[in-house]
């Protein structure tokens, strides 16, 4: 099963990508196959969901806390 999301909600699909590679547990192809995305799609949304949480305040207080 995948969790394909698209529209609005697609800057958190990318945060959540972004933390799952930081916590370096899952190749980006266990990665894309689970978000219906390919593995060299990860690292490009890996990169989005980076600026995503670097521009969100409280996001980025909670990936510190997780230290991610």
């Amino acid at each position: 099963e995948t969790a394909a999301v698209r529209g609005k909600q697609r800057p958190l699909r990318d945060a959540v990508i972004f933390a799952l590679t930081r916590l370096g547990c899952f190749s980006n192809r266990e990665i894309g196959r689970v978000f219906g995305i390919g593995y060299t799609g990860v690292t490009e949304a890996a990169k989005r969901g980076a600026r995503y949480v670097a521009e969100h305040e409280s996001l980025r207080a909670r990936f510190e806390e997780q230290q991610l």
